[in-house]
């Protein structure tokens, strides 16, 4: 028997990300630098982003509602600003991601609106999510090695176990923080503070809130790793978290 690696590597490609590659081709990679294979992964990290934060919203399935093009030409446009990224980096990347995240939350909006025929507001948690799993398909990519410092500033994609790990020692500084109004919000029955879905999130707080959002998560999160990567990190942490909630260990044990 011999082990057909061209076939299987394109069988892998077009699983994971769609990319539909002759396995006669000869190259069958992904690049961070090429557009079209950014795309695929931008699509994947819809998938993660929104059908189980969709489909039981107050809004009709935008799975069959959203205009189809206007979303392809959203993807194209986050597309082109990562493949200039990866390509050039930037000055400012908080300012950069920030941007790139508010892009995907208006045009989204707007795209939601026009389907259900009302305004529907997107949220931030919704935007990350698309933002930051884009960048951690593009670091799995066969070159992402040789652009390793584009990826050095990138912040953790917020989900259920990313925020289950966050809670499990952030409880702790929320308590600690002196003439903090926060600070008398008491554990839920769950045994955790309430915080909202990731899908809820917005950039910071707002008003009166007492609930830290995405801003104030990130940098705690940045401080807690020290020289580590938020990224880096993150493939540790989530695997972590997945299998404590999986288990029900009685004890975390996690590496940072």
């Amino acid at each position: 028997m011999t082990y057909n690696a061209k076939y299987a590597s394109s069988f892998k490609l077009e699983m994971m990300y769609g990319k539909d590659i002759d396995p006669n081709s000869e190259i069958i990679a992904m690049s961070v630098l090429n557009k079209d294979d950014i795309l695929c992964a931008i699509k994947k990290a819809y998938l993660d982003m929104s059908p189980r934060t969709l489909e039981n919203s107050d809004f009709v399935n935008e799975k069959s509602e959203i205009n189809k093009d206007q979303k392809e030409i959203l993807f194209e446009k986050l597309a082109i600003k990562f493949a200039n990224y990866m390509e050039k980096g930037t000055d400012d990347f908080e300012k950069w991601h920030n941007d790139t995240c508010l892009l995907f939350k208006n045009e989204f909006a707007k795209l939601l609106t026009e389907a259900n025929k009302k305004s529907i507001n997107s949220t931030y948690g919704k935007a990350q999510k698309i933002v930051n799993m884009t960048f951690k398909y593009l670091y799995c990519f066969d070159d992402a090695y040789k652009y390793i410092d584009r990826f050095a500033p990138c912040h953790m994609a917020l989900d259920s176990y990313i925020l289950n790990w966050f809670f499990s020692w952030y409880k702790e500084i929320w308590d600690n923080i002196e003439n903090n109004k926060r600070a008398k919000r008491k554990l839920t029955r769950s045994g955790k503070y309430h915080l909202p879905v990731w899908s809820n999130l917005e950039y910071e707080a707002i008003g009166d809130s007492t609930i830290p959002q995405y801003k104030e998560i990130q940098e705690a999160i940045k401080t807690r790793l020290g020289n580590t990567s938020r990224i880096e990190a993150e493939f540790v942490i989530w695997y972590e978290s997945k299998k404590y909630q999986s288990s029900k260990a009685e004890k975390i044990q996690y590496t940072y």
